[in-house]
């Protein structure tokens, strides 16, 4: 089960996500674990847990000026069975005006969420596209 928290939830669930996002942040980003922090406390970043008997991953997402859905982090265990919940999040990403899911990651990424790479950023991640 896929689940998101609002940002009057987050100092609650915080102390057992920061793993997963610390995790994600060191694979490279140019977001800190405080940077995430604020973001989900504006609202301006969204958090999405997938649960079994505990959290097995965690996202962090951000929606950019209408357009995009950006998938700032995402880390986990039993990825194969949390990643085909990834179209509830491109759902409500597209209902929030989105016309794209991006993400920033490693090359591997694109085969797994199945977004064809558009081309490198600034930190030499691949970034990868899917119109929704």
């Amino acid at each position: 089960m896929i689940v998101t928290y609002t940002e009057k939830q987050i100092d609650g669930i915080w102390s057992r996500v920061v793993p997963f996002i610390e995790r994600a942040l060191e694979r490279g980003s140019i977001w800190n674990i405080e940077d995430i922090y604020d973001g989900l406390k504006e609202s301006t970043f969204q958090l999405w847990a997938w649960k079994d008997d505990g959290i097995e991953a965690v996202l962090i997402t951000c929606l950019v000026k209408d357009k995009y859905c950006v998938m700032l982090t995402m880390a986990g265990s039993k990825m194969y069975e949390w990643i085909k919940f990834l179209p509830i999040v491109e759902n409500w990403a597209r209902q929030n005006g989105c016309k794209e899911m991006m993400v920033h990651g490693r090359k591997g990424w694109s085969r797994v969420l199945k977004y064809p790479i558009v081309r490198m950023d600034e930190l030499g991640l691949y970034v990868m596209e899917k119109q929704l």
